[in-house]
C-alpha cells in the first residue's frame, strides 16, 4: 500500500511542479509530500537498519536486532506508525486527485516492472520507426569486413527521450525472448563530476544482479559466472564519460565483449564518445527530435486531458487558438508535456511574459534532476552557500552516510549552483532568534548558537514540537575561539537534549568548542553521520559504540583528542573514520582492524603517532589511507600489499624509518589511483647500502594522481649521488598515460625526467590538469608545460636557480600555448628577474582560459613581457619588486586586461605604484595586510573601480575625497584600519555604497 502510494504521488509530481507558481494550494500539496517522504524515508530505514542480514553470525545478529529494535520502541508501536504512515500517504494521494493534478503515467511504476510495457505502449508516441530500426541492430548477427559483429549501440541526442526510447526497448517482445537476461543500470553520479567513469562502481551494480555478495572488487569472475553462456543485453542510461577517462572505458568494454553467449549488447544513453580501438563494436544511432506532429499530439494529450486520434494527422491546427498561435518549437517532449500542462490551467495565449513567470526551464531541470544533486544542493543550503563551516567533502560524507551516494574518493564537486534555487521546507537555517519558529515541517534544522542562547536551544527544539522527527541537527559556534567561556554549559545542554533526538540521523557540531562528548550520544541509534571535527574533546565516551549504524565519524583537528574508544570495533558499519591533526593521538586501538566496512581511514598529520595496527591487512575493504605529515611514523602497515581495494594512498614511504624498502609492496595494488610517496631520498642511503629498489614499481596500476616527495636537508645534496632518484622517475613513465594529477616536492636533481622533458603532442602527459612541482631548487630553467592542452591547474614554487620564464615553458606548439589553464602560481622565486612572451604568436593564442595568476615572494622579478588576452584576477603576495617604492617594473601595459588585483602581506609598500594607471579595466581592488600603507592615489577616482577591499592597514590613513563622487563604486569594505576616518563618517560620506563594513 505505501508503495503503491508513493508510485502514485510520484506521477502528479510533474504537474505539481509546474502549479506551484500559480496555486498555493499545490504549494501547500507539495511541502506535506516533501516532509511525508522524508517520514517514510526514515521509517523504512530504522526498520532495515535492525533487519540486516550478516553471514558471520546470524542467530547473534537476530538476538542483537531484536534487542536494539524494542529498546527504541516496540513493534506494536512501529506497526502502527506503519499505519498511520499508509494512512498519510493516502491522504496524500486524494488530495492531488482533489486538486486536479495530471497523472503522468510514465512516473506511476517502476520502469523495470514488467507490465511498465503497457503504460509505454500507450505513451510514446512517434517513435515507431526508431523502435524497429534498433531492434534491426539487435538482431544483426552479420559480421562486416572485419569479421567484427556491433556489439554496443549508443542512442545520441540531447532532450529527446533517449531514457524513455531504451525503456521501450527493454519491455520490446522480442528482447524477453531473445535475451536470457535483462539488465538496467542507471549510471551511478560521481560528486566529483558528472563528466566521470567509474567502471568499478558499474561493475558492481551488474554483479549485484547476481544475488550474491562479493567483498572483493573484481566482480567479473562472479558476473561470467552468473551470464555463463546465455545472452544478456545490457542498457547503461546517463552514461557521462570524458575523453580522460578513456582507458577505463575501453578495459569495461573489452570485459564486457568476453561475458555471455555471443549475441549480447550493450545500450548506452548519455554523454559518450568514441573509443580508439574499439570503433567496429560500435553502432551510433542518432535520435532525432521530436516531429511537429509528434509534439502537436503530445501537446494536444497534456493539454485537454483527451487522446489524440491516430487518423487525425493535422492535430496542431485542431488543438486550440492557443495552441494554433503558439510560435515555440515542439521538439523536446519534456518541454512539450510542460507546456502542455501550463495550457491546460490557462486560456490565453502562451507568450513570453508567462514563459518567463513559470520558468519552465528551470522548473523542468529541478523536476529532472538526479536526487544526489538535488541532496547536494538542500543540504549545501541547510549550511549556507558561501558558508566556510562545510566542505565538498563534508557534503560528499553526509550523502554517503544516508545512503543517496556511493563512496569515491574524488571528493570535489564541480555542480554549479542555481541562482534561485529554494530550499523544501523539511530543510530550515534558524538565522535571528527574536520572533523566530522552527516550522513543524522541519526535518533537517541548522542552529547557530553562541553564549546568550545556549540555554534556550533545547526549549526552541522541544517548542517546536519536532525533536523527535530531526534527521538533521547542525550545531555552529559563530563566535572567535577565543570569546567562547561557556564549553560546559554546551556540553551539558546536549546531555539532556540527545535523549530526545531518537531519529536522529547525522550531527554537525564541528568547531562548537565543546570540551567533552555527553554519553548520552549513545542513544542516538538511528545516528549515521557525526562530525565533532575542531572541538577541545580529550576522550570520547564509550557509549559512542552503541552507535551500531554510524556510517561515518570526523574526529579532524580535535587536537587535545589522546585515543579512540577501546571497543570501537563495535562500528561495523562504519565507513569513514578522519583523524588527521589529531595532534595528541599516538596510536590506535588494535580492534579497529575489525572495522571490516571501512573504506577511508586518514590519520594524516597526526605527528605523534607512532604505529599503526599489526592486523591493518584485515580491513579488505579499505580504499583510502591518508597518512601524510605523520612524523613519528617510522614503519609501514605491515601487510599493505594484500589491501588489493585500496585506490588512495598517500605518506607512504619509499624506505620506511628501519631502512625496509617498501616500494615492492605497492605492485599488487592494481586498483591504485592516487599515490602519494615519501621518504625518495632514502633511495640514496639505499644504494650504499647495496639495496636495489625496484624501478618499474607500478607497471599494473593506472595511476590518476601522483605525487613524488622527497625530504632532503641541504647537507644531504651533493652532486653524483642522485642516480636512484633518476632511475625512479624514469620507471614512473609506465603510469604517466592516465595521470590527472602531477606533484613533484623537493626533487633535488637538476635535470627533469625525460618524461616531463618532451615538448610536442606526443607528450605522455597529455591528461594532466592539474601540475605542482616544489621545491626544486637545482632546475635553472621550467619544464615545458604549455602544449598539454588539458592542463586547468599550474604552481611553480621554490624554483631557487631560475631567472627567467623563457620560450621553453611554452612548449613546441606555439598555436595553442595552455589552452585551458585557468589558474597559474609563481611563488618562492627568489632571483626571478624577467618573464618573456612569444614573439610571433598571437596572444589570443596564449593563455586563453586564464582566469586567476598569483605572484609569491618573487621580489626581483622586473620585466613582464607577456600578455593576457582575457580579463584576469591578478594576486601579488609578499615581497614583489613590481610593488616597491622606487621600482623599475617594466610591463605593467602587457597587464591591461586585469579587473581584480590584490595585494597582500607587502610590507615595503607605502604607496600604490604608478604603474596601476596603466590598468583601465580594474574593478575590484583588495589590499589586505600591508602595515606601511598609508593612502591611496587621488588617480583612482579616474579608474572604473566598482569594489574597494582594505583590511590589516593600520598606517592607512587617507582614502581620496574625490571617491565619494564614483557613482561607480558600489562596495566598500574597510576593517582593522584604525586611522582611517571614523566608520560613521566613510557612511555619510558614501551612503550610495550598497556595502559598508566594519
Amino acid at each position: 500500500m505505501i508503495r503503491n502510494s508513493l508510485w502514485t504521488i510520484n506521477s502528479f509530481l510533474l504537474d505539481a511542479t509546474l502549479s506551484v507558481v500559480e496555486q498555493p494550494d499545490v504549494a501547500e500539496w507539495m511541502k506535506d509530500v516533501g516532509v511525508a517522504v522524508e517520514d517514510v524515508d526514515s521509517l523504512l530505514k530504522r526498520i532495515l537498519d535492525y533487519w540486516e542480514p550478516s553471514e558471520e553470525d546470524k542467530v547473534e545478529n537476530r538476538r542483537l536486532m531484536i534487542s536494539n529494535f524494542l529498546s527504541m520502541s516496540s513493534r506494536q508501536a512501529i506497526l502502527v506508525e506503519l499505519k498511520d504512515m499508509a494512512c498519510m500517504l493516502n491522504y496524500l494521494v486524494n488530495r492531488g486527485a482533489a486538486l486536479g493534478l495530471w497523472v503522468e503515467m510514465m512516473d506511476s511504476m517502476d520502469p523495470t516492472h514488467d507490465d511498465y510495457s503497457a503504460i509505454l505502449s500507450k505513451e510514446v508516441i512517434g517513435r515507431e520507426e526508431d523502435i524497429d530500426q534498433i531492434i534491426e541492430l539487435l538482431q544483426q548477427q552479420q559480421c562486416d569486413e572485419d569479421g567484427n559483429a556491433p556489439f554496443i549501440i549508443t542512442l545520441e541526442g540531447t532532450m529527446n527521450g533517449k531514457t524513455t526510447l531504451a525503456r521501450t526497448i527493454y519491455h520490446h517482445p522480442w528482447v524477453h525472448r531473445h535475451f536470457q537476461h535483462r539488465i538496467w543500470l542507471d549510471a551511478p553520479l560521481s560528486i566529483r563530476s558528472i563528466r566521470d567513469f567509474k567502471s568499478n562502481v558499474i561493475a558492481k551494480e551488474i554483479a549485484k544482479y547476481t544475488g550474491k555478495s562479493c567483498t572483493n572488487t573484481d566482480y567479473w569472475p562472479l558476473i561470467n559466472e552468473h551470464f555463463g553462456g546465455d545472452r544478456y543485453l545490457l542498457i547503461l542510461d546517463g552514461v557521462q564519460v570524458s575523453h580522460l577517462f578513456a582507458y577505463k572505458w575501453k578495459e569495461f568494454m573489452l570485459k564486457l565483449l568476453h561475458c555471455g553467449a555471443p549475441g549480447s549488447k550493450v545500450i548506452l544513453t548519455g554523454d559518450c564518445f568514441y573509443v580508439f580501438g574499439m570503433e567496429f563494436y560500435i553502432k551510433n544511432y542518432k535520435l532525432n527530435m521530436l516531429s511537429e506532429d509528434t509534439g502537436a499530439r503530445i501537446l494536444l494529450r497534456y493539454s485537454t486531458f483527451v487522446h489524440p486520434i491516430e487518423a487525425n494527422s493535422n492535430h496542431k491546427e485542431k488543438a486550440s487558438p492557443a495552441v494554433t498561435d503558439m510560435q515555440i518549437p515542439l521538439k523536446y517532449p519534456l518541454l512539450v508535456k510542460g507546456l502542455g500542462l501550463i495550457y491546460r490551467r490557462i486560456n490565453t495565449r502562451l507568450d513570453k511574459e508567462i514563459l518567463s513567470r513559470y520558468d519552465l526551464d528551470t522548473l523542468l531541470k529541478y523536476y529532472s534532476w538526479p536526487i544526489e544533486r538535488e541532496r547536494y544542493f538542500q543540504y549545501q543550503e541547510l549550511f549556507g552557500r558561501y558558508s566556510n563551516q562545510c566542505s565538498d567533502e563534508d557534503l560528499f560524507e553526509i550523502l554517503v552516510a544516508e545512503g543517496t551516494l556511493r563512496y569515491n574518493w574524488m571528493k570535489n564537486t564541480e555542480y554549479d549552483v542555481p541562482f534561485n534555487f529554494k530550499t523544501d521546507p523539511c530543510f530550515f537555517r534558524m538565522k535571528a532568534w527574536e520572533g523566530s519558529r522552527i516550522p513543524l515541517q522541519c526535518r533537517h534544522l541548522y542552529l547557530p548558537i553562541h553564549s546568550k542562547n545556549i540555554s534556550k536551544i533545547k526549549k526552541v527544539i522541544e517548542k517546536a514540537g519536532v525533536a523527535d522527527r530531526l534527521r538533521t541537527l547542525i550545531l555552529h559556534m559563530k563566535e572567535k575561539k577565543e570569546q567562547i567561556y561557556q564549553y560546559q554549559t554546551v556540553s551539558k545542554i546536549l546531555e539532556s537534549m540527545f535523549v530526545n533526538l531518537k531519529h536522529l540521523c547525522t550531527l554537525h557540531m564541528g568547531g562548537i568548542m565543546i570540551q567533552y562528548l555527553p554519553s548520552s550520544v549513545g542513544t542516538l541509534h538511528c545516528l549515521r553521520y557525526l562530525n565533532l571535527a575542531e572541538n577541545k574533546i580529550e576522550t570520547l565516551p564509550e557509549s559512542l559504540c552503541n552507535l551500531g549504524n554510524l556510517c561515518v565519524l570526523n574526529l579532524s583537528s580535535c587536537k587535545k583528542l589522546k585515543e579512540l574508544p577501546r571497543q570501537i570495533h563495535k562500528l561495523r558499519k562504519l565507513q569513514i573514520l578522519k583523524l588527521s591533526s589529531c595532534l595528541r593521538i599516538q596510536k590506535l586501538p588494535e580492534s579497529i582492524t575489525w572495522l571490516v566496512n571501512l573504506k577511508e581511514l586518514d590519520v594524516g598529520d597526526c605527528c605523534y603517532l607512532s604505529k599503526l595496527p599489526d592486523d591493518l591487512c584485515s580491513m579488505k575493504n579499505l580504499m583510502q589511507l591518508e597518512m601524510h605529515g605523520c612524523a613519528s611514523l617510522t614503519r609501514m602497515p605491515i601487510g599493505i600489499r594484500q589491501l588489493t581495494n585500496l585506490e588512495v594512498l598517500r605518506g607512504y614511504d619509499a624506505i620506511d624509518g628501519l631502512g625496509n624498502v617498501m616500494l615492492s609492496e605497492l605492485q599488487t595494488l592494481t586498483n591504485l589511483e592516487s599515490l602519494h610517496i615519501r621518504h625518495l631520498e632514502r633511495l640514496e642511503l639505499a644504494e650504499e647500502k647495496n639495496i636495489t629498489p625496484p624501478t618499474n614499481l607500478l607497471e599494473n596500476q593506472c595511476l590518476n594522481e601522483l605525487t613524488l616527495h622527497w625530504e632532503w636537508w641541504n647537507d644531504m645534496v651533493a652532486e653524483g649521488t642522485l642516480e636512484p632518484t633518476m632511475q625512479l622517475t624514469q620507471g614512473f613513465q609506465h603510469n604517466l598515460r592516465d595521470l590527472i594529477v602531477l606533484k613533484m616536492v623537493s626533487y633535488m636533481s637538476d635535470k627533469f625526467p625525460s618524461w616531463l622533458m618532451i615538448a610536442d603532442r606526443d607528450s605522455l602527459l597529455n591528461n594532466l590538469t592539474t601540475v605542482h612541482l616544489i621545491n626544486l631548487r637545482r632546475c635553472e630553467r621550467l619544464p615545458p608545460l604549455g602544449h598539454l592542452r588539458n592542463l586547468k591547474e599550474v604552481a611553480i614554487s621554490g624554483f631557487d636557480s631560475v631567472k627567467v620564464v623563457d620560450e621553453t615553458f611554452y612548449g613546441e606548439d606555439h598555436n595553442s600555448v595552455f589552452l585551458h589553464l585557468r589558474r597559474l602560481t609563481f611563488s618562492e622565486m627568489p632571483r626571478l628577474e624577467k618573464w618573456v612572451g612569444l614573439k610571433h604568436t598571437h596572444s589570443r593564442l596564449l593563455f586563453r582560459s586564464l582566469k586567476e595568476l598569483t605572484l609569491i615572494q618573487c621580489p626581483k622579478l622586473k620585466e613582464f613581457h607577456m600578455r593576457f588576452p582575457e580579463s584576469l584576477s591578478l594576486k601579488l603576495l609578499l615581497s614583489n619588486e613590481m610593488l616597491m617604492p622606487i621600482s623599475k617594473f617594466v610591463g605593467w601595459q602587457n597587464l591591461r586586461q586585469v579587473n581584480m588585483l590584490q595585494i597582500f602581506g607587502c610590507q615595503e609598500l607605502r604607496n600604490l605604484p604608478d604603474g596601476l594607471r596603466m590598468i583601465p579595466n580594474l574593478e575590484t581592488l583588495e589590499i589586505i595586510n600591508c602595515n606601511k600603507l598609508e593612502a591611496l592615489p587621488i588617480w583612482l577616482k579616474k579608474s572604473r573601480l566598482k569594489s574597494l577591499f582594505l583590511s590589516g592597514c593600520p598606517a592607512l590613513s587617507f582614502i581620496p575625497e574625490e571617491l565619494k563622487f564614483m557613482e561607480r563604486l558600489t562596495n566598500l569594505y574597510v576593517e582593522a584600519c584604525p586611522k582611517l576616518q571614523r566608520q560613521s563618517q566613510v557612511r555619510s560620506s558614501l551612503c550610495f555604497l550598497t556595502t559598508l563594513c566594519r
